[in-house]
């Protein structure tokens, strides 16, 4: 079981401990789209973050991970839905208005992605 220590997991290796694992590319689009799902979930508008917070162990079967290029497309497009929830997020807020929509489309693009693998 993970306790956080060096080589547990990827991604707490990558994003709490700075150690390189994948490619210089990958590792950082796995720390950014980590750093854009705590931007999130801390958002006043999210009111149930355990999905999104679970989006970057969910996307691959970290024991048997794909192919470096199919890893960077995957990341690279979780990356551009959580841009695109964060800006929507911040839009509504200024505007008051409700977020069930915008977690309906994010969430239906995340099932996409998630089907891929």
């Amino acid at each position: 079981m993970p306790n956080g220590r060096p080589g547990d997991h990827p991604i707490s290796d990558i994003v709490v401990h700075g150690k390189r694992i994948y490619s210089k590319e990958i590792d950082e689009l796995i720390f950014e789209c980590d750093r854009l799902i705590v931007l999130i979930i801390r958002h006043p508008k999210v009111h149930k973050p355990n999905r999104i917070d679970e989006s970057l162990d969910k996307l691959f079967n970290w024991s048997r991970l794909p192919r470096k290029t199919e890893m960077r497309d995957r990341l690279n497009k979780l990356h551009s839905e959580l841009q695109l929830l964060f800006s929507n997020l911040e839009k509504a807020s200024s505007e008051d208005s409700h977020s069930d929509n915008i977690f309906d489309q994010f969430y239906s693009k995340l099932d996409e992605i998630f089907d891929n693998n």
